[in-house]
C-alpha cells in the first residue's frame, strides 16, 4: 500500500504592490489577470516549501516569506510521480526568475524562456506531474488565479479547461 503526502499550494496578495520596486511586478500580475493573488510557492509533505520570486529565482526554504492569504491542499501517492516531482524541483533549484512573463501578462502574449521560471508557472509543473494533467501549451502563461482554479477544479473532480 502506497503512503498519501499532502501537496500544498500557498497563494499570497502583496499589500502594497506599487509601494517598494520589488513589488511592482506582483501588482502588474494582478491588475492583468484581475486576481487576488501575485504569487505562489508549495509545500511537499517532508520537504521545504519551493517557489521561483523575482530577484530570487527558484529557491527552496523552510518558512514562508510572507505571510500567505489562502492554501489549498491536494493528497497524492508517494509514488514515482511524487518523486518526479520533487527530482524536478530540485532540478529547478538556483534557475533565474523568468521575467518574460510580466510582459506576457501585460502583452497578453505568450513570451517564454526555457531556463527561467516564475512562480506559477513552476508550481503548474509540480501540479501536472502529480496528477497527470497535461496542457494544451506546455509552460504556458498560466497566473496564480488561474493554479488556484485548476487545482480547485481538480479537487471537485472537474477536469480544467485549459487542460
Amino acid at each position: 500500500m502506497e503512503d498519501i503526502v499532502k501537496v500544498t499550494f500557498y497563494f499570497y496578495r502583496s499589500v502594497f504592490p506599487f509601494y517598494d520596486i520589488r513589488n511592482i511586478s506582483a501588482g502588474l500580475i494582478r491588475l492583468c489577470t484581475n486576481s487576488h493573488y501575485n504569487h505562489v510557492s508549495l509545500d511537499i509533505e517532508g520537504y521545504l516549501i519551493y517557489q521561483a520570486r523575482a530577484f530570487y529565482g527558484v529557491d527552496k526554504y523552510k518558512f514562508h516569506h510572507e505571510k500567505p492569504k489562502e492554501s489549498i491542499t491536494i493528497e497524492v501517492k508517494n509514488n514515482d510521480l511524487l518523486n518526479d516531482s520533487v527530482n524536478f524541483l530540485e532540478s529547478a533549484i538556483g534557475k533565474k526568475y523568468d521575467y518574460s512573463c510580466i510582459l506576457g501578462f501585460v502583452s497578453a502574449k505568450h513570451l517564454q524562456n526555457k531556463n527561467k521560471w516564475f512562480c506559477s508557472e513552476l508550481a503548474n509543473e509540480v501540479f501536472n506531474i502529480l496528477t497527470g494533467y497535461v496542457d494544451s501549451n506546455k509552460r504556458t502563461l498560466v497566473s496564480p488565479k488561474d493554479l488556484r482554479n485548476k487545482i480547485l477544479a481538480f479537487k471537485t473532480g472537474i477536469k480544467y479547461a485549459n487542460s
